[in-house]
């Protein structure tokens, strides 16, 4: 029941909003009732750390159901982080907010968040197979009405309906999944299934995230920038990664796992390339979620399912700060400095639990590519965070002092995640693999400030960023499959014109005539093929 309350008041706030909106005129009044509704779920999801037992559990939701159809949505140590992750995404969003309220207000965009965000808990909370598919398609059916609905341009929504197809692609590898564990004899929970399906479980996520295969729909970010922008871009991966730390450890077999560690890894190496060489944070933001979902899903198909959750965190809250970060001032970087310290993977630090899945013993040349990978998205993310942006001045008093507690919002959860999120989330983790993806980072950076690989208004590059942009480059031609979604269009039309050959010919004034001579071809095959 409670949590049926918790995302029913964020659904009831966020009406509440545009009702006050509508009926009072007081924009200031609708975002203090959307801030103060996200703190209280913020403090109420903080408080259900410590609560065990709290689910949902709905088994006669509809007649006849069987056990397949049981819907069950429940906190536990892999969904409390992340429904944690998105109230406090939520709540940064909002407190931010404030620096556009006077040049774009928009409450519909703070419903729309907070809809998203409630849709999004439910994805993480979901703990049975039928819970899965329908916060997936909920999700999914949401987030391709808002794009679509946001007049984007006619390429752009051709690669909007190839990406609801993709993760629909993934819902259906989850009924695969259950349809398997039926099979074998063993009904599915996602937290007590056959090892042997849980193949269904590591492609359904891989789909939803992009990874397996690499592909990347939205390679330009569509008309929402900030606000509810980043809740969607956010929002919709978190609901694979949480599947990611459901997954038993021996989730590949032996035979299979190169394959699957090699297009995770390069997926995380083509996303980092992309993400250093972006333009700003929010063009770089796709690369920014292609490369840590392919170094989570890593992590699981190297046999270590429980590093992958804080991969999915930092993705969300560390990269909330960045891509909320608009107005930029010297004081303010030490927000985004405290959220790179945590992404830094040094002991004690919340993504040092994450290193244990980074690079597993004995060494190899993906542990190569994959360090390479975290050290790339290190000093992307200390470029975007020292560019330049919106300046304070000209801001009301109140707007800079609600707008830096935003973005030290986010920092804080991420760390409060990292210090008490799940049993053994403060570790020291993998030391030596941090201190040598730090020392890469210093010297990337002070190559990009000294060597002038990209010079300070990022219109000039020089040697390495020249090199780096034709990697990112070859690896977006080989593994974004365009290639193949061209072929799959092609065949499609050369299908459809087939069709509606036969169907002109077949509704015409031969029709009947055609039709007996396509009966009499079949009734000759079938009987040749009968004669001995």
């Amino acid at each position: 029941m409670l949590i049926i309350v918790l995302i029913g008041f964020l659904l009831l706030a966020g009406a509440a909003i545009l009702i006050i909106y509508r009926t009072r005129g007081g924009m200031g009044v609708a975002w203090l009732v959307a801030v103060v509704s996200a703190f209280l779920v913020w403090v109420a999801v903080l408080v259900l750390r410590w609560q065990s037992g709290v689910s949902l559990n709905l088994q006669d939701w509809r007649p006849g159901g069987e056990e397949f159809s049981t819907l069950i949505f429940q906190f536990d140590s892999i969904s409390w982080p992340y429904a944690f992750a998105l109230v406090s995404l939520l709540l940064g969003v909002l407190l931010t907010a404030s620096t556009r309220i006077q040049q774009l207000p928009n409450p519909w965009a703070w419903t729309g968040s907070m809809g998203v965000t409630a849709a999004g808990i439910a994805t993480v909370l979901a703990a049975t197979p039928m819970a899965v598919i329908l916060s997936w398609t909920l999700v999914d059916l949401i987030e391709l009405g808002v794009l679509l609905g946001s007049r984007v341009q006619r390429l752009l929504t051709q690669r909007v309906v190839l990406s609801f197809s993709a993760r629909l692609a993934g819902t259906l590898a989850v009924v695969g999944a259950v349809l398997y564990s039926d099979y074998l004899g063993k009904p599915m929970t996602l937290s007590k299934f056959d090892e042997r399906a849980g193949i269904f479980l590591l492609l359904a996520a891989g789909l939803r995230l992009g990874v397996l295969p690499l592909h990347l729909p939205f390679v330009e970010e569509p008309p929402m920038r900030r606000g509810l922008g980043t809740v969607l871009r956010l929002v919709v991966p978190a609901s694979g990664l949480v599947i990611l730390g459901r997954l038993p450890p021996a989730v590949v077999s032996p035979q299979l796992a190169p394959y699957f560690l090699m297009f995770s890894s390069l997926a995380a190496l083509y996303g980092a390339v992309m993400w250093l060489t972006a333009k700003d944070e929010l063009a770089g933001r796709p690369y920014w979620l292609i490369s840590l979902a392919g170094i989570a899903v890593a992590c699981a198909v190297r046999g270590r399912p429980t590093a992958a959750p804080i991969w999915g965190i930092a993705t969300i809250l560390a990269g909330g700060v960045l891509f909320l970060y608009s107005v930029r001032q010297a004081r303010l970087f030490l927000i985004p400095a405290m959220a790179l310290l945590g992404l830094s993977g040094l002991p004690f630090t919340p993504l040092a639990s994450g290193l244990k899945g980074l690079v597993v013993l004995p060494f190899n040349a993906l542990d190569v590519v994959l360090i390479v990978a975290f050290s790339l998205l290190l000093t992307g993310f200390t470029r975007h965070a020292i560019s330049e942006g919106a300046s304070v001045e000209g801001l009301d008093r109140w707007v800079q002092v609600v707008y830096p507690l935003g973005l030290f919002w986010l920092a804080l959860s991420f760390w409060l995640i990292g210090l008490f999120g799940w049993q053994g989330s403060l570790t020291i983790g993998n030391w030596w693999v941090s201190l040598i993806c730090i020392t890469l980072t210093v010297g990337l950076v002070f190559l990009m400030r000294y060597g002038k690989l990209v010079s300070a208004d990022q219109e000039r590059a020089e040697w390495l960023f020249l090199l780096f942009k034709p990697v990112g480059r070859v690896l977006a031609a080989v593994f974004r499959l365009d290639w193949l979604y061209v072929l799959i269009a092609f065949v499609f039309r050369l299908v459809q014109g087939v069709v509606r050959f036969l169907t002109v010919l077949l509704e015409g004034e031969g029709g009947v005539l055609w039709a007996l001579l396509i009966l009499t071809l079949l009734i000759s095959i079938f009987y040749s093929g009968s004669l001995p």
